[in-house]
């Protein structure tokens, strides 16, 4: 059996090993730097898929977009930038990174 795999929110910790993770061309890492702002202000959530706390994953759930088909900040958003390590042995996020979902929840206001 693999290691079990654990998911939490970006935090102010992770940003460094989170850039690096996924950046290395200055376009790449500039998109970082604006969607770590966007999760500071709660506009997107930016989550990281664990394995012995090396990250194996990471997703970000953006709740805003101009056409609010896709994302209204209340009962709508989608999925964005989901990228899974090679070899991960995680099915359940094997799944995951093998499919386009579409997510709705409840707005936390009401």
């Amino acid at each position: 059996m693999g290691t079990a795999v654990t998911y939490r929110l970006l935090e102010q910790r992770d940003i460094g090993a989170f850039v690096s993770w996924r950046g290395g061309d200055p376009y790449i890492d500039g998109l970082l730097w604006l969607s770590i702002g966007e999760h500071s202000e709660r506009l997107r959530f930016i989550l990281m898929a664990l394995a012995d706390e090396e990250i194996v994953g990471t997703v970000a759930l953006v709740r805003t977009h101009p056409d609010d088909d896709m994302a209204d900040g209340e009962k709508s958003g989608y999925v964005e930038a989901l990228e899974v390590k090679d070899g991960c042995a995680s099915p359940a996020l094997r799944s995951w990174s093998n499919r386009t979902m579409n997510l709705r929840w409840r707005s936390s206001t009401g």
